[in-house]
This record gives C-alpha cells, sequence and structure tokens, in this order.
C-alpha cells in the first residue's frame, strides 16, 4: 500500500504537469485536528480550467494507479448531477488507496475552501489566500434549544421507557 506521502505526491505531480489544473485543496478527515479516522480516503478539490472536458476521462483515473472500484457521481442519474461545473472521480485503488477527487471550473473554485476542514496544497494563481483555522464545529448542524426540545418530545412520546 502507498503512503499517505507517496499519494499526496502523486496528486501535486499531476496538478504540477497539468496547466489546467491551478490548484490543490486537501479537505475531510485527513485535515481534522481532532483524533483521525482508522481508514480515511483522501479528498482533494482541484479547481482549474476545462472541467466541462473530463467525464470520461479513464486516464486521469490511471495516472493515479490501479483500479479496484471507481464512481463518477456526475455520470449517474440518482441523485441527478448538479451540473455544477465540476467533475468528480472516487477511486478505490488495488493497493487499498483511496481518493475522492473532484475538479471545480474556475468560477467555482472558492467552493472548494467552504469546507472548515481545508488546506491549500498548492496555488499556483495565489487565489486563496490565508484560510481560517481548521475546524470541525462548523460542519455541525445549528439548531436552537426549542427546535431540538420539541423534537425530543415528538420522538419519545409513546415511547416505553417514557411513559
Amino acid at each position: 500500500m502507498r503512503s499517505e506521502a507517496e499519494m499526496l505526491e502523486l496528486i501535486l505531480n499531476y496538478a504540477r504537469g497539468n496547466e489546467d489544473v491551478r490548484a490543490v485543496i486537501m479537505n475531510g478527515s485527513r485535515v481534522n485536528p481532532t483524533p483521525k479516522k482508522t481508514l480515511p480516503g483522501l479528498r482533494y478539490r482541484l479547481p482549474g480550467e476545462g472541467c466541462g472536458t473530463l467525464p470520461g476521462k479513464l486516464e486521469i483515473v490511471r495516472y493515479f494507479g490501479e483500479i479496484l472500484i471507481l464512481q463518477t457521481p456526475e455520470d449517474m442519474d440518482d441523485p441527478p448531477p448538479s451540473n455544477d461545473g465540476s467533475y468528480g472521480y472516487l477511486m478505490q485503488f488495488m493497493d487499498g488507496n483511496r481518493i475522492d477527487l473532484g475538479f471545480n471550473s474556475l468560477d467555482q473554485a472558492q467552493r472548494c475552501v467552504e469546507d472548515t476542514l481545508s488546506v491549500v496544497l498548492l496555488d499556483k494563481d495565489n487565489r486563496f489566500g490565508q484560510l481560517p483555522p481548521r475546524t470541525i464545529v462548523a460542519i455541525f448542524p445549528k439548531a436552537d434549544c426549542q427546535s431540538v426540545r420539541g423534537l425530543l418530545q415528538r420522538v419519545l412520546v409513546g415511547h416505553p421507557l417514557c411513559g
């Protein structure tokens, strides 16, 4: 199995060698400052030019290794594709590594760092600047106490343990 450092270098080399890719952003559990999941995948966003030409380009997938399973959510019907200028490859490799690789158009680039668990690894155009500190708290749903109390009352009414 390739190490996390080897996979990172592979992603960065792909981006450096591809003029259309303007940045590499890693997000998700790998950049979480709190304890890590046991087997997290690698999630990267690559904003750049020409995202509309990506569908079906298996040479992108092959660059990263021998594929065991590949999904391309934008090519699926359920749920319907977002058609928002992005295209993703969800790749599970024969060596056990997993990469979720998303390409976004430049007009959607800022969306790549909306996840509060994001780190900019490469920024060819200095587009992203300094990101706020990484935190998992911002991804939790927000609800006021009254809403939570009402939900609990509706769920627990008639429950055998609640009388």
